[in-house]
């Protein structure tokens, strides 16, 4: 139970360094100079590049004090190739039709978007946006949170329950921390399959790269946006139930174990 709360807890060291290394970087040249002016914000750029680098910080932490296994790659689970197919399938129905379900609900994401946005177009950022950043909240919310629990003999899908409710928390915002929360449940099933983030980062990557994407050709959230609401739902809802069908038939044994 420890450690996983300590993975938590290491989560918001990440998130706090971030801010405080970005808030120095971009206020450098004042601090250096002596000026009394208040402090500048700091750039998404720079915000993001500082991200990348606590996170790296943060990850050695974690595998420093064994709060996370050295090789959280590796289980000796072996998936074939239709369930990895499978399973990214359903993953990404799952998330889009998530997206174009809560859409009607106006739900506000405190500029996040916005924010992605901008950081978008620096090649540093980009990879913290769809790989690193995923990778590195696989190893706290699933190998850092979901196993410690396990370990501490709590009931697997409980671990993966709470894991995502506080993947939920921690974004902050409704827009994302709806979706984060029933996507957190996802990637914790598939966590359980494998024994290791191997399944759960690459559907967390497709989740976000599909993010970027989406920011990347506005012209897709406009054509969902112009879809009357009982189309929203519709549309929505009968891919989360495709996706959700074809998850449940490949994690069933798992399930059925927990």
């Amino acid at each position: 139970m420890t450690k996983a709360i300590s993975a938590f807890l290491c989560f918001f060291f990440y998130m706090a360094l971030a801010l405080g290394l970005a808030t120095l970087w971009a206020n450098a040249g004042h601090l250096n100079a002596g000026d009394n002016d208040p402090l500048v914000q700091p750039s998404p750029v720079v915000y993001g590049v500082s991200q990348l680098v606590c996170l790296v910080l943060t990850a050695v932490l974690l595998w420093a004090f064994r709060i996370v296994r050295r090789r959280p790659l590796q289980s000796g689970v072996r998936l074939g190739g239709k369930t990895w197919a499978m399973s990214l399938v359903s993953f990404l129905l799952i998330a889009l039709g998530i997206s174009i379900f809560i859409t009607p609900f106006g739900l506000t994401d405190d500029g996040q978007m916005a924010l992605f946005n901008a950081m978008k177009g620096n090649v540093l950022c980009l990879f913290l946006l769809t790989v690193a950043g995923p990778l590195f909240e696989e190893l706290v919310f699933r190998e850092g949170i979901v196993r410690n629990l396990i370990a501490s003999k709590v009931h697997p899908l409980l671990a993966v329950l709470v894991s995502a409710l506080l993947f939920g928390i921690v974004h902050g915002n409704l827009a994302q921390a709806v979706p984060a929360i029933i996507l957190g449940l996802v990637l914790g099933v598939a966590y359980l399959l494998t024994g290791d983030i191997r399944l759960s980062g690459i559907m967390h990557i497709c989740n976000n790269t599909l993010a970027i994407l989406m920011l990347t050709f506005p012209e897709t959230e406009a054509a969902i946006a112009a879809l009357p609401t009982a189309g929203q739902f519709a549309v929505g809802g009968v891919m989360c139930l495709a996706g959700g069908a074809m998850m449940f038939s490949v994690c069933r044994p798992v399930l059925r174990r927990g």
